[in-house]
């Protein structure tokens, strides 16, 4: 093929469709590596959780949601709605609270989870709680929830290893149905952001740019994409 040739070769325009196509949240589905065995230990066996309380701790976009969502589904748990009556919530028997690193700020979120705790410790519910920092940092200011947090056994998700972020780079790109080579997978692991939130950028802009220029996604590419 000829220069100009290449050069008047239709381009394709990518479709800004809703990835990932699969909206998976199994425990089958979930990566598992070194970096989050002991959050997926905690979460097989709740049984064993003490005051029936975790904390599950972890960098943003680590793995908490779709670890709480696992749960949620084995245990029939529920995401707490906080505008909802805290006895309705505590009915469930199992509940599941997100994010409360950044949530509890004001007199009314920590009144609403100290309620809920004790009413859980009273019917012998669960929760499990997430967030980006451990129980005893968190900005309360209601002694009496602070003490209880603080005894709260607490399960950590690391950053994630160079094992973690291959395979979740394979995941990603055959979620958009594209098969890629370990070489590729391994070239992107060893340079992103160790983020899950960047490999997901990184795997939407080759697709996109495989889909615009017609060709098959390769470690070339992402060095022209990215300039590694």
């Amino acid at each position: 093929m000829t220069s100009s040739a290449a050069t008047n070769k239709p381009r394709q325009i990518p479709l800004d469709l809703p990835w990932p196509r699969y909206n998976r949240a199994t425990r089958a589905d979930f990566i598992s590596s070194g970096s989050n065995a002991q959050a997926l230990g905690f979460l097989k066996h709740a049984a064993r959780w003490p005051d029936n309380r975790l904390a599950l701790v972890g960098p943003e976009g680590c793995g908490k949601t779709h670890l709480a969502m696992v749960w949620a589904l084995e245990n029939d748990a529920s995401f707490a709605d906080r505008t909802t009556d805290v006895r309705d919530i505590a009915a469930s028997g199992r509940v599941i609270l997100e994010d409360c690193d950044r949530w509890l700020i004001t007199q009314e979120s920590e009144a609403f989870l100290f309620h809920l705790l004790n009413i859980l410790r009273e019917e012998g519910g669960s929760i499990l709680m997430t967030a980006r920092t451990p129980p005893a940092r968190w900005p309360v200011r209601l002694p009496d929830l602070l003490s209880r947090l603080s005894a709260v056994t607490m399960a950590r998700i690391k950053e994630p290893d160079d094992d973690l972020l291959e395979k979740l780079v394979t995941k990603l790109f055959a979620d958009r149905d594209i098969v890629i080579r370990k070489r590729l997978s391994k070239y992107i692991a060893r340079r992103i952001e160790r983020r899950s939130a960047a490999v997901e950028a990184a795997v939407a802009a080759l697709d996109a740019h495989s889909i615009e220029h017609g060709e098959p996604v390769s470690v070339s590419m992402a060095k022209e994409v990215f300039g590694w």
